[in-house]
């Protein structure tokens, strides 16, 4: 993938995690325990998916664009 495409999906894809996350946030406090867990096990699976199908082949490939937050020590 060329770098500008490259740049274009990686911040997409921290955009859609970052209002996944906050929407699970709301989900916690105005659902039932049940329904949370539900969804949070959707969300998870979701997230994981994201992680492992498109920002991890793409800092593998351009390193630089990885955010610091994703950063292995």
């Amino acid at each position: 993938m060329d770098k500008r495409l490259a740049e274009e999906t990686s911040a997409l894809m921290l955009d859609v995690t970052a209002r996944l996350d906050a929407q699970l946030f709301k989900i916690k406090e105005q659902c039932s325990e049940a329904e949370f867990l539900r969804f949070r096990r959707g969300f998870g699976y979701v997230l994981g998916c994201i992680l492992t199908e498109t920002m991890i082949p793409i800092y593998g490939e351009h390193p630089d664009l990885r955010p610091p937050h994703l950063e292995s020590n």
